[in-house]
């Protein structure tokens, strides 16, 4: 059975959906319609004309459920990942928490070249639990600082936005050192900003 473009059947997917803890977070809804097109359970795998007809929709109305249901169980796996990044990163280097959610520490480096948009996801979910400055100083320094250096002129944009919108976010900034960043990306981070953090 051939996937639509928009939605191909992604081993990655097809891990979200095999999690319990991340399948739990879905509705009823979600979860049925995505087992039934990426497949699962004793469902195997339909069609988007197949899964219209059993809800008594048309096709496009079937492909908004699947959209909606896919960016849901996507949604999930974030929460999960920012979890486990803020326990990893709060116990520190050596620790036993460190090690244990050091897959969140590592896929969140993957995210820097390539996946830049899940990487934004990622650092505006994340930064609102970073609750100390050792936290805040490794945030700075790590995601927001890579993202800039690899995707300034992606991102800039959205980094103006918050930063004007979000004091704690913007004090992040000031821990941000130039490294790769465009000269023209970095002045403009310099103007939003404010002061740097001293040494």
């Amino acid at each position: 059975m051939s996937a639509d473009p928009d939605f191909p059947r992604t081993a990655e997917i097809r891990s979200l959906l095999d999690d319990i803890k991340i399948s739990a977070n879905l509705s009823p809804r979600h979860r049925d319609i995505l087992r039934l097109y990426y497949g699962g359970d004793t469902a195997g795998v339909n069609s988007l004309s197949e899964i219209a007809q059993l809800y008594g929709v048309n096709v496009p109305h079937a492909k908004c459920m699947l959209r909606d249901a896919t960016i849901a169980l996507k949604s999930s796996d974030l929460q999960r990942l920012v979890e486990a990044y803020l326990k990893g990163t709060e116990g520190g280097r050596g620790s036993a928490a460190h090690e244990e959610n050091w897959w969140a520490i590592s896929t969140v480096m993957f995210m820097t070249e390539k996946e830049p948009e899940r990487l934004w996801q990622f650092i505006v979910a994340a930064y609102p639990g970073l609750n100390t400055e050792r936290m805040k100083a490794v945030f700075a320094a790590g995601p927001i600082e890579d993202l800039l250096s690899h995707h300034g002129e992606q991102v800039i944009d959205r980094i103006e936005e918050l930063a004007l919108t979000d004091d704690n976010f913007r004090y992040l900034l000031g821990g941000v050192w130039r490294a790769g960043t465009p000269k023209k990306i970095w002045k403009r981070l310099e103007n939003i900003r404010g002061s740097p953090w001293k040494d």
